[in-house]
Order: structure tokens, then C-alpha cells, then sequence
């Protein structure tokens, strides 16, 4: 039940130079970590519930589709990267004749294939394997016979152009991962996990490995789902980063969703039950399963044109208290598109306002204020010193704005709370962040 990620949601960021260190025997010291092929086959069997997790929340967090959980990128194009064959087995003919049967695919084409430091690997491209994304891998100890060798139930993940990497990670505990890429891929920076200072701030852990003739194995026994994320460094430049999303299985928990609609319905105004299920679910940088977060529903309700709302706080076991923003537009056909944005919950009794443009266009953005407990305030809207528009706070403590402003000039309005007396009680800006960002800092590590 995964969403595609909207198209282009990320942008090429700023060149940054970088030194990879010597890393001693970095293929054999974590391969023969995973030469014990501890494959768990995971499964949704009875009670339990599969879930393929790659959580790509992006700046600002938009999703589509019927649910709101992003989905893994995968590679789209039938025909695979135009990369040339590498690998010490690249040209065993015997080899790509036995893996195409194996793949019922005469058409299937090989990658990589090669035996390094105890461990054999191949991966390849499968036109008529669109499930797996149009590429496979197979993994085992070196010298399996093709046909014995463990094809990877994770699909693989790439980037959308040529010039990316074929990536691929094993939901095992130390987490084996296969970063394959053009020729001219030099080293790969990995980000296994993030931590909080004590202010909340997120920060980026990460190493380098140097790759070999475009190719990268190694083990990630700390990456935390949600956070795990690299970035492939051709020549002096890294590319964008690219998140690590790997299948896991739990049972369901029963107390779950009874506790859900009991905290939705304590919320202010009213709280779509669906939706606020579904911004757990999408959460898993910050917990996985859903019921390990610790949640507040604060209010929730329209803001016109097919659009709901809801605002929330919620942390992880270890992280800081997140307030997140989300705001769901829903077509006449059903399916969804959504935005998350947060910050630090800081004083949960003042006023917090955002700008969407979901449903709309962000030549005409929409603007709100929600004032807890605020119900009647006046809410001025500024831009600079003009006062823009005036709106009363519902008996909810909403207020909402359609002042026709592009999103990113109403993004730096100011709107000002008044009280009975009309005077000044708070005053905040418009330009509310992506709770991705907020949650794992910054892409530019």
C-alpha cells in the first residue's frame, strides 16, 4: 500500500568536496559478515502486515494517491542504465544463459556479476520483471551456481537518470547493501542514522567508502529505517542523496486503532480519523510500527475546497516532540495528495500558521492560523507593512486565507492574533518547514 513519490521532488544540491578515508579491506572485512545467508522470508501471513517502508518525505512533503505513505523509487525505465557490463563474470556466457532462464526473461542483461572477498554477486536487468522494478539482485558465497544464488526479495532502488545508482538493501539485522553505479561513481557517502542534540537539533551521521570500478558492498548493521539514506559521489561531485527503504512485518495491535479514534476525537473541531491514521503510518523516521510514537491530536477540520487539516504533535522513543501540519486534498475520484509540515512543538498554547498550495495551484496558495482556544480572535494578514486580509478565528480557533499570492511570497507574510481589545497577542510568520526536514535535518551532508 505505497504511493509514487511526486516527480522531482528533490533538487541537485550545491558540489561539495569531500575526502573518503582509508578504509582497511573494506569488501572482505563486512562481506564475510554476511556470508551466512540469513534471509528471513518476510511475509503478510494471518496476522501479520507487510510493509515496505521508504519514507522519502520531501521539502515541502507532498504525496499522492489513495494512501499516504511515499514509496521506494525504483528504476522506471524497462530497458535498465546504459552501463556497460563489469565485473569478473561479466563475459561467462554459461552464466547469462542460466540467469536468464532462471528469470524467464531471454532479454535479461547483466550489470554486474562477480565474485569478491567470499561473496558472490550479480545484478542485472529484467525487462520482464516490471514487480522488481525492472532490476534484480542475487547474492550468496562465492561460487554459487547462479541458480542457487539468493534472489533478493527487496527491490532494487535508482535514481531517475542514468548518472545514479542502483541500490539495493537487505531487511537482515546487519543490513547487506549493493550500491551499483556508473563507472565514474568514485566513492559513496552512507548515513545510517540520525541522532538529536539536546536542543532537538537533528544530526546527520556518515562515513565514505571508496568504490571499485563503480561498485560498493559493505554491511550496515546500525541503519535505522526511516533515516538510512547515501549519496554517490561522481568524480568531485555528489549526487542527491537517495533513502534506504527495506520490508519489515509485525503483527498488528489490536489497541491501535481504538486509541487512535479516541485521541482524534479529543482533538479541537474535528479530526478525520483516516487521515490521522495515516500520518502515523507515515512517520516511520520517527517510529515503526505506528504504535510506538506518542501522539496528541490538537484540532483538525476544512479548509475549503476539498481539502482537510489536522495538527498534531508526535515523537519517537529517543527523539524530540515534533509539531507536524498535515493538510489532505481529496479529488473527486478519491485518491489524495498531501503535505507535512513541522517543527520543534515548542509552546503548544501558541498559534501556529501555514501556507498549502495542495489541491490548488502555488501561483494561489491558501494560508492558515489555528489560535488554540482562540475562537473569535481577529487574525491579520501582512505583507510588510500592508494588511492584506482580515479573518475572524472560527469557533474552532481557525482561521483561513486565500489572499491570491504565489506560496512562496505568502510563505514570508506575517499574520498577527488580536484580541477583544484589538491589540497584538502574537505574531508569526507563514513559512512553517517540511516535517521531513524538521525530523532529519538538512540534504546537504
Amino acid at each position: 500500500m505505497t504511493t509514487p513519490l511526486e516527480d522531482g521532488l528533490r533538487q541537485t544540491f550545491a558540489s561539495r568536496a569531500a575526502t573518503v578515508p582509508e578504509h582497511t579491506d573494506p569488501y572482505g572485512a563486512t562481506l564475510r559478515r554476511v556470508r551466512r545467508t540469513r534471509r528471513r522470508r518476510r511475509a503478510a501471513a494471518g496476522g501479520a502486515l507487510a510493509l515496505t517502508v521508504a519514507l522519502v518525505l520531501v521539502n515541502p512533503v507532498v504525496s499522492r494517491g489513495t494512501d499516504s505513505r511515499p514509496a521506494t523509487t525504483t528504476v522506471r525505465e524497462r530497458t535498465g542504465p546504459d552501463w556497460p557490463a563489469r565485473g569478473s563474470l561479466a563475459g561467462d556466457t554459461a552464466l547469462l544463459a542460466t540467469l536468464r532462464a532462471r528469470l524467464g526473461d531471454p532479454e535479461a542483461r547483466i550489470l554486474y556479476a562477480g565474485d569478491r572477498d567470499g561473496r558472490r554477486v550479480v545484478v542485472a536487468v529484467s525487462p520482464k520483471n516490471p514487480a522488481m522494478g525492472g532490476t534484480v539482485v542475487l547474492y550468496g558465497d562465492a561460487g554459487t551456481p547462479v541458480e542457487d544464488l539468493d534472489l533478493g526479495t527487496e527491490s532494487p532502488m535508482a535514481g531517475g537518470s542514468g548518472r545514479e545508482a542502483v541500490v539495493w538493501i537487505s531487511a537482515d539485522d546487519d543490513h547487506p547493501l549493493v550500491v551499483l553505479g556508473p563507472p565514474q561513481m568514485t566513492a559513496v557517502k552512507i548515513s545510517p542514522f540520525v541522532s538529536y542534540r539536546a536542543d532537538g537539533t537533528p544530526v546527520r551521521h556518515t562515513r565514505t567508502l571508496r568504490a571499485d570500478q563503480g561498485l560498493l558492498l559493505t554491511t550496515l548493521p546500525d541503519a535505522k529505517l526511516g533515516h538510512a539514506a547515501i549519496r554517490i559521489r561522481l568524480g568531485e561531485r555528489f549526487e542527491r542523496p537517495m533513502s534506504l527503504g527495506w520490508t519489515i512485518s509485525y503483527d498488528e495491535n489490536p489497541a491501535f486503532h481504538p486509541a487512535l479514534t479516541r485521541a482524534a476525537a479529543a482533538a479541537a473541531g474535528h479530526v478525520n480519523v483516516e487521515q490521522a491514521r495515516g500520518l502515523l503510518q507515515g512517520l516511520g523516521t520517527l517510529a515503526t510500527p505506528p504504535w510506538r510514537l506518542t501522539y496528541r491530536y490538537l484540532w483538525g477540520g476544512s479548509l475549503g475546497s476539498r481539502r482537510d487539516a489536522l495538527v498534531a504533535t508526535v515523537s519517537g522513543p529517543g527523539t524530540p516532540t515534533f509539531l507536524a501540519v498535515q493538510t489532505t486534498y481529496t479529488s473527486s475520484d478519491g485518491s489524495t495528495e498531501q503535505q507535512r509540515l513541522g517543527r520543534l512543538a515548542g509552546d503548544l498554547s501558541r498559534p501556529v500558521g501555514w501556507t498549502t498550495a495542495v489541491g490548488g495551484s502555488p501561483d494561489s496558495a491558501t494560508a492558515a492560523v489555528y489560535v488554540p482556544g482562540g475562537a473569535g480572535s481577529r487574525v491579520e494578514l501582512r505583507d510588510g507593512a500592508r494588511t492584506i486580509a482580515v479573518e475572524p478565528a472560527d469557533a474552532t480557533g481557525l482561521a483561513v486565507f486565500s489572499p491570491g499570492l504565489p506560496e512562496e511570497r505568502l510563505r514570508a507574510c506575517e499574520y498577527r492574533v488580536l484580541n477583544a481589545k484589538g491589540e497584538v497577542v502574537h505574531r508569526g510568520r507563514l513559512d512553517l518547514g517540511a516535517l521531513y526536514t524538521a525530523v532529519t535535518g538538512n540534504s546537504d551532508w
